[in-house]
Protein backbone atom coordinates (compact mmCIF):
# COMPACT_ATOMS: atom_id res chain seq x y z
CA UNK A 1 0.00 0.00 0.00
CA UNK A 2 1.50 3.84 -0.88
CA UNK A 3 0.62 6.81 0.32
CA UNK A 4 2.27 6.02 3.28
CA UNK A 5 4.42 8.27 5.77
CA UNK A 6 7.47 6.81 6.38
CA UNK A 7 10.69 7.97 8.60
CA UNK A 8 14.16 7.55 6.84
CA UNK A 9 16.72 7.38 10.27
CA UNK A 10 19.99 7.27 8.44
CA UNK A 11 22.79 9.22 9.11
CA UNK A 12 22.83 12.63 7.47
CA UNK A 13 24.09 12.12 3.67
CA UNK A 14 22.78 8.11 3.55
CA UNK A 15 18.84 9.00 3.17
CA UNK A 16 18.88 10.63 -0.22
CA UNK A 17 18.56 7.48 -2.95
CA UNK A 18 15.94 5.18 -0.54
CA UNK A 19 14.12 9.04 -0.53
CA UNK A 20 13.85 9.58 -4.27
CA UNK A 21 13.12 5.62 -4.31
CA UNK A 22 10.32 5.78 -2.11
CA UNK A 23 8.55 9.07 -3.19
CA UNK A 24 9.30 7.62 -6.72
CA UNK A 25 6.89 4.51 -5.37
CA UNK A 26 4.23 6.58 -4.15
CA UNK A 27 5.60 6.74 -0.24
CA UNK A 28 5.88 10.34 1.68
CA UNK A 29 9.10 10.20 3.14
CA UNK A 30 10.61 12.36 5.46
CA UNK A 31 14.32 12.15 6.99
CA UNK A 32 14.99 12.66 10.66
CA UNK A 33 18.62 10.85 11.45
CA UNK A 34 18.91 9.30 14.79
CA UNK A 35 22.85 8.79 14.50
CA UNK A 36 25.08 10.84 13.41
CA UNK A 37 28.48 9.46 12.93
CA UNK A 38 31.56 11.01 14.24
CA UNK A 39 35.34 10.50 13.33
CA UNK A 40 37.51 8.53 16.07
CA UNK A 41 41.00 9.92 16.54
CA UNK A 42 43.51 6.71 16.12
CA UNK A 43 45.32 6.08 19.04
CA UNK A 44 48.88 4.38 19.50
CA UNK A 45 47.46 1.05 18.61
CA UNK A 46 45.10 1.95 15.52
CA UNK A 47 48.63 3.80 14.30
CA UNK A 48 50.25 0.60 14.37
CA UNK A 49 48.29 -1.56 12.86
CA UNK A 50 48.22 1.36 10.33
CA UNK A 51 51.87 0.87 10.00
CA UNK A 52 52.09 -2.98 10.00
CA UNK A 53 49.30 -3.40 7.11
CA UNK A 54 51.83 -6.01 5.93
CA UNK A 55 51.49 -8.34 8.69
CA UNK A 56 48.15 -9.06 7.57
CA UNK A 57 46.40 -11.51 5.31
CA UNK A 58 42.32 -10.19 5.23
CA UNK A 59 41.69 -6.52 5.34
CA UNK A 60 37.55 -6.62 6.00
CA UNK A 61 35.46 -3.48 5.63
CA UNK A 62 32.12 -3.84 7.80
CA UNK A 63 30.72 -0.43 6.28
CA UNK A 64 30.33 2.34 4.28
CA UNK A 65 31.74 4.35 7.26
CA UNK A 66 34.29 2.16 7.41
CA UNK A 67 35.84 2.45 4.03
CA UNK A 68 35.01 6.47 4.71
CA UNK A 69 36.84 7.19 7.88
CA UNK A 70 38.98 4.45 7.02
CA UNK A 71 40.77 4.52 4.10
CA UNK A 72 42.47 7.96 4.70
CA UNK A 73 44.27 6.19 7.53
CA UNK A 74 45.59 3.72 5.24
CA UNK A 75 46.64 5.36 2.22
CA UNK A 76 48.44 8.15 4.31
CA UNK A 77 50.47 5.49 4.96
CA UNK A 78 50.46 2.97 1.95
CA UNK A 79 51.01 4.71 -1.12
CA UNK A 80 51.42 1.25 -2.89
CA UNK A 81 48.95 -1.66 -1.05
CA UNK A 82 51.04 -4.81 0.01
CA UNK A 83 51.36 -7.42 -2.80
CA UNK A 84 49.68 -10.28 -1.28
CA UNK A 85 47.11 -8.33 0.67
CA UNK A 86 43.02 -9.57 0.52
CA UNK A 87 40.50 -6.96 0.74
CA UNK A 88 36.85 -7.73 2.20
CA UNK A 89 33.26 -6.16 2.25
CA UNK A 90 30.36 -7.65 4.16
CA UNK A 91 28.42 -5.98 1.28
CA UNK A 92 28.10 -4.84 -2.21
CA UNK A 93 27.55 -1.02 -1.05
CA UNK A 94 30.74 -1.12 1.50
CA UNK A 95 32.87 -3.01 -2.49
CA UNK A 96 31.21 0.23 -4.12
CA UNK A 97 32.96 2.32 -1.63
CA UNK A 98 36.21 0.81 -2.22
CA UNK A 99 35.88 0.52 -5.28
CA UNK A 100 36.40 4.43 -5.07
CA UNK A 101 40.36 3.70 -4.09
CA UNK A 102 40.51 1.10 -7.00
CA UNK A 103 40.60 -1.71 -4.89
CA UNK A 104 38.08 -4.81 -6.16
CA UNK A 105 36.63 -6.35 -3.01
CA UNK A 106 35.38 -9.47 -2.45
CA UNK A 107 31.95 -9.92 -0.74
CA UNK A 108 29.14 -12.07 -0.24
CA UNK A 109 25.87 -11.76 -1.59
CA UNK A 110 24.09 -12.50 1.35
CA UNK A 111 25.53 -9.25 3.03
CA UNK A 112 26.91 -9.08 6.74
CA UNK A 113 29.06 -10.97 8.95
CA UNK A 114 27.42 -14.47 8.66
CA UNK A 115 27.19 -13.90 4.69
CA UNK A 116 31.37 -13.07 4.60
CA UNK A 117 32.15 -15.93 6.43
CA UNK A 118 30.70 -18.39 4.76
CA UNK A 119 31.66 -17.15 1.11
CA UNK A 120 34.89 -16.33 1.29
CA UNK A 121 38.13 -18.44 0.94
CA UNK A 122 39.74 -17.85 4.61
CA UNK A 123 42.38 -21.04 3.60
CA UNK A 124 46.03 -19.75 4.39
CA UNK A 125 44.64 -16.57 6.22
CA UNK A 126 46.31 -16.51 9.52
CA UNK A 127 45.85 -12.86 10.25
CA UNK A 128 42.96 -10.15 9.55
CA UNK A 129 42.34 -6.60 10.29
CA UNK A 130 38.34 -5.96 10.40
CA UNK A 131 38.39 -2.13 9.88
CA UNK A 132 35.26 -0.66 11.91
CA UNK A 133 33.02 1.71 14.04
CA UNK A 134 33.71 1.83 17.44
CA UNK A 135 31.22 -1.13 19.91
CA UNK A 136 29.76 -3.03 17.11
CA UNK A 137 29.17 -6.46 16.83
CA UNK A 138 31.61 -9.58 17.70
CA UNK A 139 29.98 -11.69 15.02
CA UNK A 140 32.88 -11.50 12.22
CA UNK A 141 35.89 -11.66 14.94
CA UNK A 142 34.21 -14.72 16.79
CA UNK A 143 33.66 -16.92 13.65
CA UNK A 144 37.07 -16.16 12.33
CA UNK A 145 38.94 -16.95 15.95
CA UNK A 146 36.83 -20.15 15.81
CA UNK A 147 39.13 -20.71 12.55
CA UNK A 148 42.09 -19.99 14.36
CA UNK A 149 42.76 -16.91 12.72
CA UNK A 150 44.24 -13.76 14.77
CA UNK A 151 42.04 -10.68 14.91
CA UNK A 152 42.44 -7.28 15.09
CA UNK A 153 40.47 -3.96 14.99
CA UNK A 154 40.80 -1.12 13.84
CA UNK A 155 38.17 1.80 14.89
CA UNK A 156 37.62 4.67 12.39
CA UNK A 157 34.36 6.36 13.87
CA UNK A 158 31.51 5.63 16.70
CA UNK A 159 27.77 6.48 16.51
CA UNK A 160 26.04 9.26 18.15
CA UNK A 161 22.46 9.21 19.25
CA UNK A 162 20.54 12.09 17.87
CA UNK A 163 16.90 11.73 19.53
CA UNK A 164 14.16 13.74 17.96
CA UNK A 165 12.32 16.30 20.23
CA UNK A 166 9.77 17.02 17.71
CA UNK A 167 9.41 14.16 15.95
CA UNK A 168 6.46 12.73 18.22
CA UNK A 169 4.61 15.28 17.00
CA UNK A 170 5.46 15.32 13.80
CA UNK A 171 4.13 11.72 13.78
CA UNK A 172 0.69 13.16 14.72
CA UNK A 173 0.23 16.14 12.59
CA UNK A 174 2.10 14.25 9.56
CA UNK A 175 0.26 11.05 10.40
CA UNK A 176 3.48 9.12 9.77
CA UNK A 177 3.21 5.73 9.85
CA UNK A 178 6.42 3.64 9.18
CA UNK A 179 9.77 3.96 10.72
CA UNK A 180 12.59 2.18 8.66
CA UNK A 181 15.55 1.69 10.91
CA UNK A 182 18.70 0.21 10.13
CA UNK A 183 21.16 0.20 13.15
CA UNK A 184 20.71 -1.26 16.31
CA UNK A 185 22.26 1.85 17.88
CA UNK A 186 19.39 3.57 16.91
CA UNK A 187 16.73 2.50 18.93
CA UNK A 188 17.10 4.03 22.33
CA UNK A 189 16.99 7.20 20.22
CA UNK A 190 13.78 6.07 18.56
CA UNK A 191 12.30 5.55 21.73
CA UNK A 192 13.39 8.57 23.13
CA UNK A 193 11.77 10.71 20.02
CA UNK A 194 8.01 9.04 20.19
CA UNK A 195 6.27 8.00 23.07
CA UNK A 196 5.40 4.17 23.46
CA UNK A 197 1.85 4.93 22.99
CA UNK A 198 1.83 5.93 19.18
CA UNK A 199 5.01 4.09 18.19
CA UNK A 200 3.63 1.28 19.11
CA UNK A 201 0.79 1.85 16.51
CA UNK A 202 3.65 2.16 13.29
CA UNK A 203 5.58 -0.38 11.54
CA UNK A 204 8.79 -0.38 12.30
CA UNK A 205 10.94 -2.14 9.13
CA UNK A 206 14.57 -3.24 10.46
CA UNK A 207 17.07 -5.31 8.55
CA UNK A 208 17.70 -8.01 11.36
CA UNK A 209 16.50 -10.33 14.04
CA UNK A 210 18.97 -8.43 16.65
CA UNK A 211 16.96 -5.28 15.97
CA UNK A 212 13.75 -6.86 16.70
CA UNK A 213 14.95 -8.39 19.81
CA UNK A 214 15.81 -5.06 20.89
CA UNK A 215 12.64 -3.29 19.91
CA UNK A 216 10.78 -5.89 21.40
CA UNK A 217 12.44 -5.60 24.68
CA UNK A 218 10.94 -1.89 24.40
CA UNK A 219 7.63 -3.21 24.25
CA UNK A 220 7.27 -2.99 20.72
CA UNK A 221 6.24 -5.57 18.40
CA UNK A 222 4.78 -4.56 14.88
CA UNK A 223 8.24 -4.93 13.52
CA UNK A 224 8.87 -6.42 9.80
CA UNK A 225 12.31 -7.66 8.98
CA UNK A 226 13.67 -7.28 5.88
CA UNK A 227 16.72 -9.49 6.12
CA UNK A 228 18.95 -7.11 4.69
CA UNK A 229 20.32 -2.87 4.80
CA UNK A 230 20.00 -2.76 0.90
CA UNK A 231 17.52 -0.53 -0.49
CA UNK A 232 15.99 -3.14 -2.38
CA UNK A 233 15.58 -5.15 0.75
CA UNK A 234 13.78 -2.56 2.56
CA UNK A 235 11.27 -1.47 -0.21
CA UNK A 236 9.87 -4.88 -0.58
CA UNK A 237 9.37 -4.92 2.94
CA UNK A 238 7.49 -1.91 2.88
CA UNK A 239 5.59 -2.71 -0.40
CA UNK A 240 4.48 -5.90 2.12
CA UNK A 241 3.02 -3.71 4.47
Amino acid sequence: MTGRGVILTRPIGYNSEFMRRITDAGYHGVERPLLTIEEVVPDDLSKARVVNLDQYDVVVFVSRNAVRYGMPHLTGRWPQWPEALRWCAVGAQTADELQRYDLNAIYPENEGAQGLLSAMDWQGADKVLIVRGKGGLATLRDGLEARAITVDYLEVYERVGNPHVTLHQEVIDLRLDVVVLTSGEGVDPLCASIAEDVLSEMTIVVPSERIREALVAKGLNNILVSGSTSDEAMLTTLASI
